[in-house]
């Protein structure tokens, strides 16, 4: 026995990946679709700009994602403007020159925040389910 060789003999190898370059979209589709016809499930395709149908070539399934995701940017601004009402008309009313106590011009910058971190924050619950 020699140092440092090994002593069992060397499994067997598999293949784990495959990469291959095509000339068209239609030969990505064309392959897509032999991949997901031999029984492969996990598996992806990688190019440079969007190719319409891919997702159905591969076989992925529609999510709810963009729906938590729509309902994450309303509820944040309802909210928004549910905290600008709260606080400018009932709580700490500013009554100055006969303006609205409450006007929705003035307050659309104040649900612009909520609106934008909503979405964020139910997309990242939406991953942890």
């Amino acid at each position: 026995m020699t140092l440092g060789m090994p002593t069992h003999k060397p499994k067997e190898l598999s293949v784990v990946a495959v990469v291959a370059e095509f000339d068209s979209v239609d030969s990505i589709m064309a392959a897509a679709n032999k991949v997901r016809e031999a029984g492969y499930s996990k598996w992806d395709v990688h190019s440079p700009f969007p190719i319409h149908g891919m997702d159905d070539a591969i076989g992925i399934k529609p999510t709810i994602l963009p729906w938590i995701v729509l309902g994450g940017g309303i509820t944040g601004c309802i909210g928004g403007l549910f905290i600008a009402w709260y606080s400018n008309a009932f709580e700490y009313p500013f009554l100055i020159s006969g303006k609205p106590q409450f006007s929705l011009p003035a307050n659309i910058p104040v649900i612009l925040k909520p609106r934008c971190y909503s979405p964020h924050s139910a997309q990242s619950l939406a991953c942890w389910l």
